[in-house]
């Protein structure tokens, strides 16, 4: 009996990990369990693992609790291990009304589902659950025989020799090193190739099934699947874009089969220097059949009995009552530890920014006309000085795991600076023929939307922050905060329309809306706190559209204080344009909640990697098919 399943992954600095299995076991004490005796001590076959078909095995060794490295079996005889205890146990659990064919060529049926691919594998499994009486299959399913061949019609067992007494308490370490892809851009729809309405398509249909491809083409019989069409995901494109800023932190799946059959479940996930865990998220299925954001997947039932805890760079998922679940997926978050990010490079960007406001909101014939001669030049040093000076804390990361999050952010840090020395360039020469004020506006507005992220970065590396952002574990309760924010954005709209010119309210209202792009940038990027089956875009998008009407009407008003013209002519317009752009943007998200569902299911066809398509095609993959399928019986 498996007393306990410990996975444990430690992060590299790179997309790297190295993942641990430790299984805590005993030797059973069944005489029937062991295959030989000699000096005193019994032979024993365990399962150790379930690897895919067609996964390699090569790459992961076996050591004892000494670290004594273990030889690991070939595939043909751990493949003979498993047809023969599956065909011991179903002989011993026919029932009288099996028929003589099915006790015939049952080892036949075995031999097919454990070694052939997935898809001849389902094939043969199917034909033998139609062979099955009531009785025996009844007897299968209680015994777990069922759901053993399910698993290896995708997988196959790695069986370890062992001798010792029975009862014996034994633990085994099985490592291997991961690496982890992003998720990619282009993914695919995969469905049966039906005949298309376009001529163009018909032809290429054509085409693929002339030529017999069977790279792009599964062939079942009476119908044809491959690829449809490619589809862009947008989400990964920004997922890319706000890593760099460290909005996004380090996210990757884990699929597991290990809760099953064991008193206890364990997973532990370690962190380098400068990243810490912000949730570990587990969903088990329910049924045989599932992938990505499935709606098989019940991520309720997965908290009943779940504890986690977090320490500084480390997470701890236990589990009881491991016996009784199947297979469950693991969505890791880590991002940046709370102090590695340099809170200097935000104040050093928002010192720059106030600096290039201030500049701005100075009459700039005070600098640049007769009689101020030394002024213009001890600005311009002010200038190139200060952001050269702050600009040296670039070189404050050491860690490589949090340079790779915060490559952005230097960037960010950068431009600031470059905004600092476009504004000095004012006082040597006008560029663009543009005037003094608005050439320094425009700097200061430059400086403004590269100092937001960067607070923004910050703000989702203190603890506190990141744990009530935790709270809102729902898209509902993220869009009445988005509701909530939005309607304080518009009540300090109404303000600035009832001020007229008042230079400094004005100013802080112009910057109270700055500083209101900090929480709906907050909660766009808030994906780590909701179900991992559930999709954001109703959020995201009016939650990213707020943001960017806050920046711009909140640089807008900065601009308004000290040019009573520009008030009159184009800030009350302004402010008119987007109260009412907030107020669509905060309809915009109850017509988007029921459109975007979450779904990679959509009737006939599936939306997939190109990994899982191929896979699909060459037949080693074969429960996403099965679901297909399904639907066509239903239609």
């Amino acid at each position: 009996m498996v007393q306990r399943h410990l996975e444990a992954v430690a992060l590299n600095s790179d997309q790297s990990a190295r993942w641990e299995l430790t299984i805590d076991f005993e030797l059973p004490s069944s005489p029937r369990a062991s295959f030989a005796t000699f000096d005193g001590q019994d032979h024993f076959f365990f399962p150790l693992l379930f690897l895919k078909k067609a996964q390699g095995r090569t790459g992961f060794g076996v050591y004892t609790e000494d670290e004594t490295v273990l030889p690991i079996p070939t595939q043909a005889q751990c493949d003979a291990a498993s047809i023969a205890g599956a065909l011991a146990t179903g002989r011993r659990l026919l029932s009288d009304t099996a028929p003589e064919k099915l006790q015939e060529e049952l080892e036949t049926h075995l031999r097919r589902i454990v070694t052939r691919r997935p898809l001849k594998a389902s094939a043969a499994l199917a034909k033998l659950e139609q062979d099955l009486d009531c009785a025996t299959r009844k007897s299968w399913h209680e015994c777990g025989l069922l759901e053993d061949l399910h698993m290896l019609v995708e997988h196959s067992v790695i069986w370890m020799p062992f001798r010792g007494i029975p009862g014996e308490r034994r633990l085994l370490r099985v490592r291997q090193d991961h690496e982890f892809t992003p998720r990619p851009f282009v993914r695919w729809i995969f469905g049966e190739l039906k005949e298309p309405k376009f001529p163009r398509l018909r032809r290429r249909r054509a085409r693929l099934l002339q030529d017999g491809n069977s790279t792009m083409v599964l062939y079942t019989g009476s119908k044809t699947y491959g690829r449809r069409r490619y589809s862009v995901s947008l989400s990964v494109l920004g997922e890319r874009l706000l890593k760099a800023l460290a909005w996004m932190p380090i996210e990757f799946d884990f699929p597991s089969i290990y809760p099953r059959r064991c008193a206890s479940y364990h997973f532990e996930l370690t962190c380098p220097d400068g990243l810490a865990p912000r949730d570990v998220k587990l969903a088990i299925r329910k049924e045989r059949h599932w992938w990505e954001r499935h709606a098989d997947i019940d991520e309720s039932s997965a908290k009943q009995d779940q504890q986690l805890t977090l320490r500084a760079g480390r997470a701890h998922v236990y589990l009881s009552g491991g016996s009784n679940l199947n297979e469950i997926k693991l969505r890791v978050t880590a991002g940046v530890s709370p102090g590695a990010f340099p809170i200097l490079w935000f104040f050093a960007s928002a010192t720059t920014a106030i600096m290039l406001w201030t500049l701005a909101a100075v009459d700039p014939t005070s600098l640049t006309g007769e009689g101020t001669s030394g002024k213009d030049q001890i600005a311009a040093g002010v200038l190139l000085v200060v952001p050269a000076l702050l600009g040296g804390l670039i070189f404050g990361v050491e860690s490589r795991s949090i340079s790779r999050l915060l490559n952005g952010a230097r960037v960010l840090l950068l431009v600031s600076g470059l905004s600092a020395v476009g504004a000095a360039t004012v006082l040597i020469r006008q560029p663009f023929g543009l005037q003094c004020g608005w050439a320094w506006t425009i700097c200061a507005t430059i400086a403004t939307v590269a100092t937001v992220p960067l607070a923004t970065s910050w703000l989702l590396s203190v603890p506190t922050i990141s744990h009530q952002l935790g709270k809102l574990d729902t898209v509902e309760r993220q869009y009445q905060t988005l509701v909530a924010l939005g309607l304080l954005a518009e009540l300090l709209l109404l303000g600035l329309l009832a001020l007229g010119h008042a230079p400094l309210l004005r100013a802080a209202g112009g910057a109270a809306l700055v500083l209101m792009v900090a929480p709906f940038i907050l909660l766009a990027s808030n994906r780590g706190a909701v179900s991992i089956l559930i999709r954001r875009s109703s959020v995201v998008i009016p939650a990213a559209t707020a943001a960017a009407i806050c920046l711009a009407l909140g640089c807008i008003e900065l601009h308004g204080t000290t040019d009573p013209q520009f008030v009159r002519e184009f800030a009350g317009q302004a402010e008119i344009v987007g109260m009412l752009a907030l107020f669509v943007v905060l309809i915009s998200g109850i017509v988007l909640l029921p459109i975007l569902k979450p779904s990679d299911f959509t009737g006939d066809e599936l939306n997939v990697p190109p990994d899982v398509g191929r896979a699909l095609i060459a037949g080693d993959r074969i429960y996403e098919l099965v679901e297909l399928r399904k639907y066509e019986e239903a239609v």
